[in-house]
């Protein structure tokens, strides 16, 4: 088995960042985590052709859980780069803190495309695509510093997009509560919610209804499209999904798509592991030639 190089990196200030020095030869490296830090995990063996996921992680997700998704293709020795979300940032300040995050793992995905590696987007949940959103804007936003700055040759959506409706609120309650076990402090949360969300709407555009998703619904990308969700999903509706999807079709946009019954959020990849990975290999192949996908 061909060994790999595992970083952790860490996001700080753009005039403070530099390129990562990587020494093949070596086991592994470490720097430090900080808040919302990479992990990134590199084939020994790389070359200009070697693909590089970067998997955009759902709110408050544990590391260990969204390196579930790497592993799929570690086992490919492509290159991979987890990035977990938090609810704050994402449902608080995606127009600045989420916006700043996603600009760093730009800067960080330029860097391990330099040889011009083809680029795979994996968006999960509200979280993920939020980041993904930032991403793809700046890649095809004439003027931005980040340009056209590296290939993305596709992009994956487990969970999402997520459409901001008059239902938002309560689905916003659920995922920041969610994981609160005292009851006091899960109602605290829950009124508390209730009573700052019209003002940060106010204050940030991109919270208002639907606005992130139609962007997303209306942009003109180049790259194929694959699609995961669920009829018994309460946070990523499936007929805003569906409708979505429709909308990328009508735009020429190739996507592929698969739509379950019963799975919750993000979890269908762990109810169905054999239906998932089925289908996302065929995305693959739809994606890359033959001679790239090694």
């Amino acid at each position: 088995m061909i060994s790999k190089v595992t970083l952790r990196c860490r996001f700080i200030h753009p005039s403070k960042f530099r390129p990562i020095a990587i020494n093949a030869q070596c086991i592994s490296t470490q720097v430090p985590t900080i808040k919302h830090g990479a992990l990134i995990t590199r084939p020994v063996a790389e070359s200009p052709s070697t693909p590089v996921v970067a998997i955009l992680g759902w709110n408050d997700a544990k590391m260990k859980h969204i390196q579930k998704y790497s592993k799929i293709f570690e086992e490919k020795n492509w290159t991979t780069v987890c990035l977990p979300a938090t609810s704050f940032d994402t449902f608080f300040r995606p127009s600045s803190k989420v916006k700043t995050t996603s600009m760093y793992m730009m800067d960080l995905l330029k860097q391990l495309t330099s040889g011009g590696n083809p680029v795979f987007l994996y968006s999960l949940s509200s979280g993920g695509c939020t980041v993904y959103y930032h991403i793809a804007k700046a890649l095809t936003s004439q003027g931005s510093p980040h340009f056209d700055a590296f290939k993305v040759v596709g992009a994956i959506f487990d969970s999402c997009p997520v459409k901001n409706t008059k239902e938002g609120i309560h689905r916003l309650q659920i995922s920041v509560t969610e994981r609160v076990h005292n009851p006091i402090v899960k109602n605290l949360i829950w009124y508390a919610v209730s009573m700052t969300w019209p003002l940060v709407i106010k204050l940030d555009p991109l919270l208002g209804t639907g606005t992130l998703f139609d962007e997303l619904e209306s942009m003109i990308l180049d790259y194929p499209e694959l699609y995961f969700y669920s009829k018994a999903d309460k946070l990523a509706l499936y007929r805003d999904i569906d409708d979505f999807i429709i909308q990328r079709k009508s735009l020429g946009v190739t996507v592929l798509n698969k739509r379950w019954d019963d799975p919750p959020h993000v979890s269908h990849y762990m109810k169905y592991p054999e239906e998932y990975l089925e289908l996302l290999e065929q995305f693959l192949n739809v994606c890359l030639p033959q001679e790239n996908k090694n």
